[in-house]
């Protein structure tokens, strides 16, 4: 009988999902990737939860609404699929939290001075004040984090995850035409 009360430490739960990988692809699981992507996707989650506590309780936002923030404020006003695609969401997605930004005052439609019929988004004043707060908070986070690892170390991580970010998968539903994982293979 299995003891549901068992603790299962990190690596434990990193085996064993690599012996799953393993039974679940006849065996065509590399352990390299699975472990890659399995502790990334943890890390990514386990990133976003800690940014968005922190960003919460700061001001009530999601990290979802302080990166439309901060994004506005480094590249200005944009158009709302400009947005979208920027965050990675749909743009429904991004209507639905553009809405929510817009009730709170920080962000405004405006028309757009090129082509009328389309709207641009930019930061209101409270936005601006908002985001200039919240980031003090985003960069404690950071700072918090980047302790774990060297300054080379983080240089290394940072061009390894920005040549990932590059890179564009066969689309989802494709099959592959091999197993062939690394790009030296």
């Amino acid at each position: 009988m299995l003891e549901t009360n068992r603790k299962i430490t990190s690596r434990q739960y990193q085996e064993l999902a690599e012996e799953a990988s393993q039974e679940l692809s006849d065996g065509k699981a590399d352990e390299l990737s699975t472990r890659l992507f399995f502790n990334l996707l943890r890390m990514g989650n386990r990133l976003s939860k800690d940014f968005e506590v922190a960003i919460r309780q700061r001001a009530g936002l999601s990290f979802a609404g302080y990166q439309l923030l901060f994004t506005l404020k480094a590249v200005g006003e944009l158009h709302s699929n400009q947005l979208a695609r920027l965050a990675s969401v749909s743009t429904a997605s991004m209507s639905s939290l553009l809405n929510t930004m817009e009730r709170k005052e920080l962000v405004q439609r405006v028309p757009d001075s090129v082509d009328r019929r389309r709207t641009v988004i930019r930061l209101t004043e409270r936005g601006q004040s908002i985001i200039e707060s919240l980031h003090r908070g985003n960069m404690d986070r950071e700072l918090a984090w980047s302790k774990g690892l060297t300054r080379e170390e983080a240089e290394t991580l940072a061009a390894l995850v920005e040549k990932l970010l590059q890179h564009r998968p066969r689309p989802v539903g494709e099959e592959p035409d091999d197993y062939e994982y690394w790009a030296d293979s």
